[in-house]
């Protein structure tokens, strides 16, 4: 069980608290400089697009940002979805796949509670 998977309110609020204070919006602004970098790249990387006159799929691209946007925050360094213009490490699509256990065990939980 993690922050992001669990529905048990109790453990999510006891595992968010430390970090809370991270990713409100005073310690954001702080790292507004940070978010900035990744916005100028982004944009770049869109204009390289334009000027190709290349089509390209903004749903990656907006979670490109967003990777780098955290790594940003927690790390202090873009984690490199941007500048390569793919899943680095394979961590989207591990995401990806405890998104889907997830979604089935809730299902099948759900199931469960409905026929006993």
């Amino acid at each position: 069980m993690n922050l992001f998977s669990t529905r048990d309110e109790a453990y999510h609020r006891a595992q968010k608290r430390p970090v809370a204070n991270a990713y409100s919006m005073t310690s954001l602004l702080t790292k507004e400089d940070a978010i900035d970098s990744c916005s100028t790249l982004f944009i770049y990387k869109l204009g390289e697009f334009a000027d190709q006159k290349k089509s390209f799929d903004l749903g990656a691209w907006l979670q490109y940002y967003a990777f780098d946007v955290v790594g940003e925050l927690s790390f202090a360094k873009k984690l490199g979805f941007l500048d390569k213009g793919e899943d680095v490490d394979g961590m989207m699509e591990a995401i990806e796949g405890m998104l889907v256990i997830t979604i089935y065990t809730f299902v099948a939980e759900t199931l469960s509670d409905r026929l006993t």
